[in-house]
């Protein structure tokens, strides 16, 4: 096809412009096989895509369904692997999880705030951290939800948990490795540390300064108030060390995100005990100054630092000034983070991986399962932010 300096059209190659049987009827019919438009969309392609490798004499065709099938047997292969279970959407939309807190960017956060408990456990090369208390990691770190959307003739839009696919097992709701890579596209590790309570109204206030950003705040092990007509860098009212509700075994309730209070940290924008120390886990992107924390200071700040995980799954860790990683030896490693590893290759401490051994320990399915089910919406259908209170004046 040529086209002048206008961008019209001027020439064109007949043969290769013609229509193309693209859609699976067309294709049956091509090829001489009405008969299979009966069958589930599924059990169709798979005729066609054998037909081809097997009669067509055209090497581009066979080239190009040898090509799909090996796309499509990748995804399969990661759409197998099944770690927890939703019944509802999770809200991992750019504009939402940019501007205020979501279900899917509170139980990102629970993940990684429970993946540094549970390494905290039975390791002595993390005592002098004495405990972890708080998470966070940045809005821009999620990249799209988990479960599917659909938009109605009428312009509603259906939400619903992730869907079923019956080939591979996998049961409606539950969320699989292919949910988790797609929602949370990069290779981001954790850094652990301890933080004053006045770092980490800074490191709030860094989350809130603008209307929708990147470095929006998803919160763990914490709570706050804002007033979003204050100056930049005063905006924050009060900050509240919170606990999520737990079942009788220890699972997190997966029906509720009510947050108990154990310690109020800040009240009208003042620190009530300039001592007071927390235990953190953010990503480490994050800790090296990433989406407004470098003015907010966060890297000077960070003590006992301990960069976690590496590209695979080994079980490493790294201390601050240090070049090389330590083994973090399996003896002390919890079991809860250490069973299957190489089954999931997700990134020892990515928050990746802290998403699917954080779902598999407190939302299973199964006969005592207990799913996530915490709507992204209030009883009104409003967006439902459940630990940030805005302020308005």
């Amino acid at each position: 096809m040529r086209f002048d300096k206008n961008g019209s059209i001027v020439n064109h190659n007949q043969s290769n412009s013609r229509p193309w049987k693209t859609d699976g009827e067309a294709v049956n019919a091509l090829i001489g096989h009405q008969e299979w438009r009966r069958l589930p969309a599924g059990e169709r392609t798979q005729k066609i895509s054998d037909y081809v490798l097997q009669k067509s004499k055209n090497a581009g065709h066979r080239n190009a369904v040898a090509t799909v099938n090996a796309v499509k047997a990748y995804i399969d292969g990661l759409d197998a692997v099944q770690y927890g279970l939703s019944t509802l959407w999770l809200n991992g939309n750019n504009g939402d999880v940019r501007s205020r807190e979501t279900n899917l960017g509170n139980l990102v956060a629970d993940s990684l705030l429970w993946y540094g408990q549970q390494l905290l456990i039975n390791n002595p090369s993390l005592t002098d951290l004495k405990s972890i208390d708080v998470a966070f990691i940045n809005g821009g770190g999620i990249r799209d939800m988990i479960g599917t959307e659909q938009v109605m003739p009428d312009e509603s839009v259906h939400r619903n948990a992730p869907e079923a696919n019956q080939i591979l097992g996998k049961q409606e709701g539950e969320i699989s490795k292919l949910d988790v890579l797609n929602s949370l596209r990069f290779d981001d590790t954790m850094t652990m540390g301890s933080i004053s309570v006045a770092q980490l109204k800074r490191s709030i206030e860094a989350m809130v300064a603008e209307l929708r950003h990147g470095g929006f705040g998803q919160i763990s092990g914490f709570r706050f108030t804002y007033d979003p007509n204050r100056p930049r860098g005063e905006r924050v009212i009060s900050i509240d060390l919170t606990r999520p509700r737990r079942l009788a075994d220890g699972r997190v309730d997966g029906r509720s995100q009510e947050q108990e209070l154990v310690l109020p940290l800040i009240r009208d924008g003042k620190v009530l005990d300039p001592k007071e120390r927390l235990g953190v886990v953010t990503i480490t992107y994050l800790a090296e100054g990433g989406d407004g924390q470098g003015g907010a200071q966060l890297t000077q700040h960070l003590s006992q630092v301990r960069w976690i995980g590496t590209a695979g799954d080994s079980s490493t860790w790294r201390a601050a000034g240090q070049s090389e990683p330590q083994l973090l030896p399996s003896k002390d490693a919890p079991s809860s983070i250490t069973a299957g590893l190489k089954a999931r290759e997700l990134g020892f401490g990515s928050y990746r991986d802290a998403l699917a051994v954080y779902l598999a320990a407190n939302h299973a399915g199964g006969a005592a399962g207990n799913p996530f089910a915490v709507a992204d919406t209030d009883a009104q259908g409003r967006p439902r932010p459940v630990r940030i209170l805005t302020v308005s004046r």
